[in-house]
């Protein structure tokens, strides 16, 4: 069996004995301060607390007091502490460590000082078998008592800082700083400022649990030191805090000689971080948390901002597995930035879901945008696992960090891929004119780096005026590479040759009268050019199928006129053919008959004597001319329809030349219309009629008549009647007359009118109002009487008119149910005859005549 620590404290008369260094016991301490005073100089500094972006993945987690620091890992996930169980040390619990278990430190698990011991291989069994979810040494995940027995087993039956003896250099910093060193650790404690001739480094970070040392004063007002761990779950509450007196191995509550009830408690660590002022890891002492005691009871003076103050999510305590992708060969991409990203390169697999990958890169690229190094070299990419849940960090896989001796992931980076081209002019037929040497070739390469070179060669002659100046060919090759030596090359020809001549103008088509001038100055000559700049001729010749004089092909035919356009220098031509056609004038009216236009009659002569002549024609060329002509009439035969009154005839009249036949024509309109022929022989006179007599002409009178152009055309009658006057007695009517023939539907041009006076009945409109009513006497010398019998009570209306129908008077009574009378005076109007109108309120009305004399 190992044990490590033995009861060596010193016993005087049954009496554990306080170190000297105690206040109030041998040397005096080194530095006074008094009670509530701040024993350690502030550092004004910042911290970063992002982890993994540094060489090594180093830096202390001070501020968070649930976690075990793991300093001699970097901070990562370790076994390598005492009671871990790793009995193999190779940081990973696993049934290896059961069936190789070996006395060491890290099989003392039950913590009481024996290693190895079969009580520790048991509780190492029940872990493996998921009995349980941790070992005694797993800080983390131990509720306050189990965390208060690991921290008591340690410092009683293993740690030894209390059998170091007392003197002038050695103090209650020195036995707390010690305590520290052994039960939490110093990371990079050999690159610290520590004193190795002073402190025991050969235990650091043995316990691997969340140690604190403290500032306070002792109950005499000296400043003291002593250390403290959480064991409960709020870093906020002075009573989840063991503190803990290195001297004597014992547990201090305030009022303790260790700790005056009425002081402080400033709780702080020795820590290794990375400084962003100073711009580099360093060790100092930072404060997390400082309590004020008043009568032993604790209150918060000052509190860091990075104190962690929640208990991390509790995971099961094991190696997050995992393994570290193979090394690795990439080509260069300047283009894409992610190409050297894990998916491409390969990542860590394996790893359990309660951790993440992360990694950091040591890249050995160099020189210039021309130099190779540049584009082939090495990464070296150190690969670890983080917890998700804490922040611990759990495991590395390889490191860059020669301190973790872990080989990091090589990425060979080569760039063995060839530029490439992305414009290249390529062959090409060119004129002359058009031609230009060929523009720059472009590319690109996977490094964004390379450059074009060109080559050309041409056989294209010296001279202007010799034919190979103007057609020759010219060969390019590009050539394209990077900066690694890659390369590739193309070629491509330019082929020219001298322009087509081009027609600068052309006469057209044309028709032409015979005898005209057809040679080229009047007709135009054709003009050409070459784009290249050489001389061109232009020459002609004529082709013509003119027949003998005497017959029509000699006024009337085509002659075909080639044209030819040569270039001086090479000969090249050009040709087209211009046609013109000869033909004679045309025929040409001298004289032409207007339309004309007449009236019909029984002797009508249309020959061109009468109808406005014969046309005359002729021929420019001097041909001869024959006029003729051709009558087309739409006249009817039979008497006794209009057409043979009312027609037309087109004349059209035809010049023709006698040699080759050709004509013009035109035609002539004559118009014959009917004139206005019809006459009354007899017509009816005005009459008066009764209103129970008929106006139809049968009654009233027909007019009579005759067509004076032809006799035989039946003539009838249509009218129209117009009212003229309506008065209460009597209308009058005008009716219009006019004759009419159904041949042509001709009427007289004017109308004859006969008048109607139609008298009217009275009493007509009574609708039995008459029975009702009774006028008397009648005739009437001035007066007489209107009696009314009605079976209701009525509003009477009674108006007088003369024979004229002018309103004389007018009256409006109510009158009674049953029998009423009525008297009127008309005794100064003059004798005659008078209508009497009477109405009543509904609307009916009644006439009655009265004769006054």
């Amino acid at each position: 069996m190992l044990k490590y620590k033995k009861l060596t404290n010193r016993i005087i008369g049954g009496v554990m004995a306080v170190s000297t260094l105690l206040p109030g016991f041998g040397y005096s301490q080194t530095t006074n301060y008094t009670a509530k005073e701040k024993p350690m100089m502030e550092v004004e500094s910042s911290y970063s607390s992002e982890r993994g972006t540094r060489d090594g993945f180093y830096g202390d987690q001070y501020f968070n007091p649930f976690v075990q620091p793991n300093v001699l890992n970097g901070g990562e996930f370790t076994l390598n502490y005492y009671g871990s169980g790793d009995s193999d040390g190779n940081n990973v619990l696993d049934w290896n460590d059961y069936y190789n278990f070996e006395a060491n430190e890290r099989t003392d698990i039950n913590g009481d000082g024996v290693a190895g011991t079969q009580a520790d291989k048991d509780i190492l069994e029940d872990y493996l078998l998921d009995n349980t979810a941790y070992l005694p040494a797993h800080w983390e995940f131990q509720n306050e008592t189990g965390k208060i027995s690991r921290f008591e087993n340690y410092y009683n039956n293993v740690d030894i800082t209390d059998e170091h003896p007392p003197g002038p250099d050695w103090d209650c910093d020195q036995y707390s700083m010690q305590f520290m060193i052994n039960s939490t650790g110093v990371e990079n404690i050999e690159g610290s400022p520590l004193d190795p001739n002073l402190y025991d480094f050969s235990h650091n970070a043995q316990g691997n649990m969340p140690g604190y040392f403290v500032s306070t004063s002792s109950t005499n007002g000296v400043g003291h030191a002593i250390n403290a761990i959480l064991v409960g779950d709020n870093p906020e509450d002075f009573n989840s805090w063991y503190f803990y007196e290195p001297q004597i191995d014992a547990r201090v509550y305030p009022g303790d000689i260790s700790m005056d009830e009425n002081s402080f408690a400033y709780i702080q660590r020795y820590a290794y971080f990375w400084s962003d002022i100073d711009n580099q890891y360093m060790h100092n002492i930072e404060g997390i948390i400082e309590f004020d005691l008043e009568g032993g009871e604790a209150s918060i003076t000052w509190e860091s901002s990075s104190l962690v103050v929640n208990q991390p999510v509790e995971q099961s305590y094991k190696h997050p597995g995992g393994e570290m992708p193979s090394d690795v060969t990439i080509d260069y991409q300047y283009d894409n930035p992610n190409y050297s990203d894990p998916s491409n390169t390969g990542n860590v697999e394996g790893v359990a879901d309660w951790a993440s990958v992360i990694y950091s890169d040591s890249i050995t690229q160099t020189g210039g945008n021309w130099d190779s190094s540049h584009y082939n070299f090495e990464i070296f990419r150190s690969w670890k696992a983080v917890s998700d849940y804490s922040p611990i960090i759990d495991t590395t896989y390889g490191s860059i960090n020669p301190v973790y001796n872990r080989p990091a992931q090589v990425i060979t980076v080569q760039d063995t891929t060839r530029p490439y081209f992305t414009y290249v002019e390529g062959d090409q037929d060119l004129l002359f004119s058009e031609y230009s040497p060929a523009d720059q070739s472009t590319g690109g390469d996977n490094s964004g780096v390379y450059a074009i070179g060109r080559n050309v060669s041409s056989d294209q002659g010296e001279d202007p005026n010799s034919c190979d100046f103007y057609n020759f060919d010219e060969i390019y090759t590009d050539s394209i590479y990077d900066p690694s030596g890659n390369w590739r090359d193309t070629t491509f020809t330019f082929s020219v040759s001298l322009d087509p001549n081009q027609w600068d103008s052309q006469p057209a088509d044309t028709s032409v009268i015979f005898g005209t001038d057809v040679s080229p100055d009047n007709l135009g000559w054709a003009t050409a050019f070459n784009p290249a700049g050489v001389g061109v001729n232009i020459t002609y010749e004529d082709d013509s199928n003119q027949g003998e004089e005497g017959t029509c092909e000699f006024v009337n035919y085509d002659i075909n006129r080639t044209w030819t356009a040569e270039d001086s220098i090479c000969g090249s031509t050009i040709n087209y053919t211009q046609t013109i056609h000869v033909s004679p004038a045309e025929n040409q009216w001298d004289f032409f008959p207007d339309d004309w236009q007449g009236i019909y009659s029984s002797n009508l002569d249309l020959s061109p004597e009468n109808t406005g002549g014969y046309a005359e024609a002729s021929n420019p060329s001097g041909l001869e001319v024959i006029v003729t002509y051709d009558d087309d009439s739409n006249q009817s035969s039979d008497p006794l329809n209009c057409a043979h009154y009312n027609f037309s005839v087109d004349r059209t009249w035809t010049a023709t030349e006698e040699t080759c036949g050709t004509s013009i024509s035109d035609v002539q309109e004559l118009d014959v219309t009917k004139p206005m022929s019809l006459m009354y022989t007899s017509f009816p006179d005005d009459i008066d009629i009764d209103y129970n007599e008929s106006m139809d002409p049968e009654n009233t009178g027909e007019p009579t008549g005759v067509d004076t152009l032809a006799s035989e055309i039946p003539v009838s009658y249509i009218y129209n009647d117009s009212l003229i006057e309506d008065t209460p007695t009597y209308t009058i009517w005008d009716r219009y007359f006019e004759l009419t023939e159904d041949v042509c539907g001709t009427q007289t041009d004017s109308d004859s009118t006969q008048r109607i006076t139609v008298y009217k009945e009275v009493g007509v409109h009574e609708n039995n109002l008459a029975d009702r009513v009774t006028v008397y006497p009648n005739p009437t010398d001035g007066k007489f009487s209107i009696r009314y019998q009605f079976d209701t009570p009525e509003q009477i209306t009674t108006e007088i008119y003369d024979f004229s129908g002018q309103l004389m008077r007018r009256q409006s009574i109510p009158v009674p149910a049953g029998s009423e009378t009525a008297v009127f005076d008309i005794s100064e109007l003059t004798n005659g005859l008078y209508f009497i109108k009477i109405g009543v309120s509904g609307g009916q009305f009644t006439y009655f005549r009265i004769v006054k004399q």
